[in-house]
């Protein structure tokens, strides 16, 4: 169970029944991944904002309905999904939300930087996998390329948070006994910083991620069950 103690209400909030989670579960796991790869939050001339945005047009589908499902089950908020000119998603102005996130969860305020997978989620197998499926669905991509045995898969997630694709490859290679591997793609011109990333390739590993892991984006679902489907010719 968590200490809420330090959570605070605004008038608002409390206005609009916000409710605050009261202990770990999988679907709070997979929405604190989905704030790992979309999210921020701030406090603006005290007040507290939070916002969760994608691409504007390969995740309308997931915000729409998943998004929108997520938050409504969690936190009792009702998003409305918008179209800004180059993403799509939400945004909260909310104190008792953004003081868990912050205070309870020990996710970051202002800059993610190197942004970390909480600790109650790095040796529990069923938090781990929600979480990775979050972080997946809002920071990953699959790649399907064509060989003479047939579709070989590739998924990857990528961050300038070396720190955060460790913990992925901790919780893949360990917890959930997937093979995976990583590398930097390096910023030669020095305005972009190095960007992380860890990859699970082939057909047996990609299975694995499908049937522990998964996906809740539409964009994924779809190429994940092309591996499925997709016959292996000898």
């Amino acid at each position: 169970m968590f200490d809420l103690s330090c959570v605070k209400f605004s008038e608002n909030d409390r206005r609009n029944s916000i409710k605050i989670p009261t202990q770990m579960c999988e679907k709070l796991a997979e929405e604190i991944g989905m704030h790992i790869g979309d999210g921020s939050m701030n406090i603006y001339s005290g007040k507290c904002l939070f916002s969760l945005r994608g691409h504007k047009t390969d995740d309308c589908e997931y915000y729409n309905n998943h998004v929108v499902s997520i938050y409504r089950d969690l936190y009792n908020i009702n998003v409305k999904i918008r179209k800004w000119p180059d993403v799509v998603g939400f945004q909260k102005s909310s104190t008792s939300l953004i003081t868990f996130k912050h205070e309870i969860i020990g996710l970051p305020l202002g800059n993610k930087g190197d942004l970390t997978i909480p600790e109650i989620m790095i040796n529990d197998k069923k938090f781990a996998a929600s979480c990775l499926r979050g972080i997946f669905d809002t920071d990953g991509c699959v790649y399907l390329e064509p060989k003479p045995s047939g579709l070989y898969p590739r998924i990857e997630i990528s961050s300038t948070s070396k720190l955060l694709i460790d913990q992925i490859k901790y919780l893949l290679d360990n917890i959930l006994k997937i093979d995976s591997s990583v590398w930097i793609s390096r910023k030669e011109n020095g305005k972009w910083k190095n960007v992380n990333r860890i990859s699970v390739r082939g057909r047996k590993n990609a299975y694995e991620w499908i049937k522990l892991i998964g996906s809740s984006n539409p964009k994924h679902k779809r190429k994940l069950n092309k591996i499925i489907s997709a016959p292996r010719r000898i």
